[in-house]
């Protein structure tokens, strides 16, 4: 009885030594993939200049919108005449110094009846996409806003 006792513990360490083998290689693994994953994250998004300039071009697209917008409401009378005079107003920035030139005029084309509330309040959505690229890396950003005015 005592070399049956003898027996089943060399078998249970063995099954022991296992399972330990097994976990320690698991967890190695687990170091490993994490590490080499976690250089590329860092790599990639370690230079906030691109959202920096990303939401410098957010708040460009707000003010030159706003203007166009107050602009806009001054010489129209109804929906069709303010989309005109939007447009319009938009064109003015197509200028090479204008920064976010490209995004303004892509907003004056997507400019449409649908995208314009035009009762008592003035309710304009308004869409586009601003991109940074770098020579490895590219930020879309998916812009849009509602703005709005009371009439």
């Amino acid at each position: 009885m005592n070399n049956l006792n003898l027996n089943m513990n060399k078998k249970a360490d063995a099954a022991v030594l296992a399972l330990v083998m097994l976990s320690v290689i698991l967890f190695g693994a687990t170091l490993y993939t994490f590490n080499v994953n976690s250089s590329k994250v860092v790599s990639e998004i370690s230079d906030a200049r691109f959202l920096n300039n990303i939401y410098l071009k957010e708040q460009q697209i707000d003010f030159y919108v706003n203007e166009a917008i107050d602009r806009s409401l001054i010489s129209s009378f109804d929906k069709n005449s303010f989309v005109l005079e939007f447009k319009k107003n938009l064109k003015l920035y197509d200028k090479d110094d204008v920064l976010v030139r490209e995004s303004l005029l892509d907003i004056a084309d997507k400019i449409k009846d649908e995208n314009i509330q035009y009762d008592e309040k003035l309710l304009l959505n308004v869409k586009t996409q601003i991109v940074e690229k770098n020579n490895k890396i590219i930020v879309s950003y998916n812009y849009n806003k509602y703005f709005s005015r009371i009439l």
